[in-house]
């Protein structure tokens, strides 16, 4: 056998050399990619420090931007000076005011030529009045680093009964007591609703101790516009086929009617004043100028209003208030007819200092050719303003109204005086007359109801059926008498573009009505430059 010789010393040292040179030269490389790896992540952070740093930048400056809007565009005695930069701290971002504003007039806003393809449905869907403005990037110091950018803020409000939410609850106001609930679901008949029932304060339907609230109510749907929308207050409500109905939870915009009163703005709990609020005129009824209104404060036979004529009955009057048997009214009674049609001006009754009469007696239409000829008459405004004295205890609609009628009834008694007590009396709505056509009375109306207890007494002929063309905002007692039966199509409130009458005349049913307003806005940071 034959054996290999084994290779020299010098031939194995010489290799050994050679796999150490190679693990150097590896080495070395996997070093130099370390080092160039760890050199351009040190440049990547750096660079990330600084799109995070104008990231918050922008996105600062974008909740500032809203939030300035929300604390100023609200208030109608707001201003915000031209170019007033808002900066925050380091680079904490900012804006500028652009044109800046002066008393706004959101509430006034009378264009709607402008179309905007913003938030066409959800909550509020349809056109809005709406006032544009906008915040730019502000002159920021050197050093500081902050993308352009164009904050468009978009001050929405309409009417909204105009916009299909035909029953609107809003909170109880803060002289009704604690332990009372705004009655519109616990002691009334179901009537039709269709469209969207909106309920803007959950708490006020609810006392210590109550369980979940079931909307009598047929609608077509229910909207809880609070921000705490399902949570401690559970409310459902009930279909149009009588089924239930679970009210959508989905985050609603913040919406206002104007400041509650000059002391406090209260902008967006909730409350109703919009009749005869002196701390925002721009959404009150009775900011009128002076010529286009007659005023009744006192018991005058001989004044002359258009459309309107007193009366005084020592007997049973021509149309009693269903109680009226009982007793407990004055003798003489006194009667106001208003006529719709007749009215030439807007017609605000002030019995604030005493009562005037006993009743009101609204007129509507006695043929098909006045009921269509009334429906191209211009919108008008009946303001009763209720007082503690005799308080007026019904309200009578006769025949058929095709004029749009804003209807709007303050009681001060429960509102704007802590000395009085909560005060139940109630104020009772009846219909008489029969209808033109068929079975139905038509009325169009916009009911606006603060701190009045109202019941709605429906025809005593049960086979008549009222339709009401419009909708009602109460902050108040809302209930349909449980004596005129259980069928809901008794009383069906439908909307006031669902019943078009013809083109009216100015100004329009939009203009007259209040109307909530809300904010949009959209936040655009601009395109770098072309060449860059």
């Amino acid at each position: 056998m034959k054996s290999r010789l084994p290779y020299p010393a010098s031939s194995k040292r010489g290799a050994l050399m050679g796999v150490a040179l190679l693990m150097m030269l590896c080495s070395g490389l996997f070093l130099a990619s370390w080092v160039t790896i760890i050199s351009t992540r040190a440049i990547q952070v750096s660079w990330l420090e600084s799109a995070v740093q104008r990231r918050i930048s922008l996105e600062n400056s974008r909740l500032l931007s809203w939030q300035t809007a929300m604390n100023q565009g609200f208030d109608p005695e707001t201003d915000l000076a031209a170019k007033s930069a808002l900066l925050l701290g380091g680079n904490g971002g900012g804006i500028d005011t652009a044109g800046g504003w002066k008393d706004l007039g959101l509430y006034s806003v009378l264009g709607t030529d402008r179309v905007t393809p913003y938030n066409q449905t959800g909550l509020r869907p349809g056109g809005s009045y709406f006032l544009p403005l906008k915040f730019l990037r502000p002159s920021m110091p050197t050093g500081v680093a902050l993308d352009p950018f164009t904050a468009h803020l978009l001050l929405k409000s309409h009417c909204p009964v105009l916009n299909g939410d035909l029953v609107v609850v809003y909170r109880k106001p803060d002289k009704y007591p604690d332990n009372e609930i705004l009655d519109v679901h616990r002691t009334t008949a179901p009537y039709r609703v269709e469209g969207r029932v909106v309920v803007r304060h959950p708490p006020s339907l609810f006392a210590r101790g109550s369980g979940a609230v079931t909307l009598p109510m047929q609608s077509k749907a229910v909207y809880i516009q609070s921000y705490d929308a399902a949570g401690s207050y559970p409310i459902r409500g009930t279909g149009l086929e009588n089924e239930k109905l679970i009210p959508s939870n989905l985050s609603a915009v913040p919406s206002s009617s104007g400041p509650d009163s000059s002391t406090d703005g209260r902008l967006f709990d909730g409350y109703l004043n919009v009749i005869n609020n002196e701390a925002n005129p721009e959404n009150s009824l009775m900011a009128m100028p002076l010529e286009k209104y007659d005023l009744l404060s006192v018991y005058d036979e001989t004044k002359v209003i258009s459309g309107c004529r007193l009366a005084e009955f020592y007997d049973t009057p021509d149309v009693p208030p269903p109680d009226y048997a009982n007793g407990g009214y004055p003798v003489p009674f006194r009667t106001l007819y208003i006529n719709v049609a007749g009215l030439k001006k807007h017609l605000f009754i002030d019995s604030r200092l005493g009562s005037i009469v006993n009743q009101i007696v609204i007129e509507g239409q006695n043929t098909v050719d006045q009921y269509e000829k009334a429906g191209q008459q211009s919108p008008v405004i009946v303001t009763f303003l209720q007082g503690t004295s005799q308080p007026l205890r019904n309200i009578a609609f006769k025949n058929e109204n095709n004029r749009p009628l804003i209807l709007g009834i303050q009681k001060f008694s429960s509102l704007n005086t802590n000395s009085l007590k909560f005060d139940k009396t109630e104020m009772i709505f009846t219909w008489t007359g029969d209808p033109l056509t068929g079975r139905e009375l038509r009325w169009r109306m916009t009911l606006i109801n603060e701190g009045q207890n109202i019941r709605l007494r429906l025809h005593d002929n049960s086979a008549y059926d009222i339709t009401w063309i419009g909708g009602v905002m109460t902050n108040w007692t809302f209930i349909r008498d449980r004596n005129t039966g259980p069928r809901a199509e008794r009383l069906t409130f439908k909307s006031d573009k669902a019943v078009p009458t013809k083109a009216e005349t100015s100004p329009t049913y939009e203009s007259l009505l209040p109307r909530d307003a809300w904010l949009e806005t959209f936040f655009l940071p601009d395109p770098p430059p072309k060449d860059l």
